[in-house]
């Protein structure tokens, strides 16, 4: 009896056969942990966001542990807290979404969620003209104590070619 109760807390990872042991909210958490470790986006807003999911997700019963649940149903969750209202909950709920819609584009296309990151924020329909500060990113490599390599990857990548290159060049 207890071998079928186990299996039922279980649910099939989409395009695989694997069993995931982990809740989603436990992925979410990951997620946005991961997100603030690689700094594609700003830290405080991760931060923002973390901690509304950490306050968030004691309120979600067990069976209600989905994503596309938690989206859908975000209001009655946060309506089983009595501690806070008005504006200050909208921008929760606000946070809570942003956080949920990003871990599931991350699901659907983890490359194109970076590419996305990689990106100048558009988000508010304002045209930048000149180049970001931060385009692309810069890779740290410590060889040993005295020695450490630097690397500034351009927004799209590089090309095989080019790591090739990179290659031949740090091989004497």
């Amino acid at each position: 009896m207890s071998r079928s109760r186990s299996k039922a807390k279980m649910k099939v990872i989409p395009g695989g056969k694997q069993l995931s042991l982990i809740k989603d909210t436990e992925e979410i958490l990951k997620f946005l942990e991961f997100t603030a470790k690689t700094g594609s986006e700003d830290p405080s807003v991760i931060d923002a966001r973390l901690k509304a999911c950490q306050w968030c997700f004691p309120f979600i019963n067990e069976e209600e542990d989905l994503v596309g649940w938690i989206q859908e149903n975000l209001n009655l969750i946060l309506s089983r807290q009595t501690e806070v209202s008005g504006a200050q909950l909208d921008s929760i709920a606000q946070l809570i979404l942003d956080a949920l819609s990003d871990y599931r584009f991350w699901c659907s296309d983890p490359f194109g969620w970076e590419r996305k990151q990689a990106l100048p924020n558009q988000r508010n329909g304002a045209q930048t003209n000149s180049p970001s500060k931060k385009a692309g990113r810069t890779l740290t490599f410590p060889v040993r104590a005295d020695v450490c390599v630097e690397v500034k990857v351009p927004e799209g990548g590089i090309s095989t070619e080019d790591f090739l290159r990179l290659g031949l060049f740090l091989y004497p």
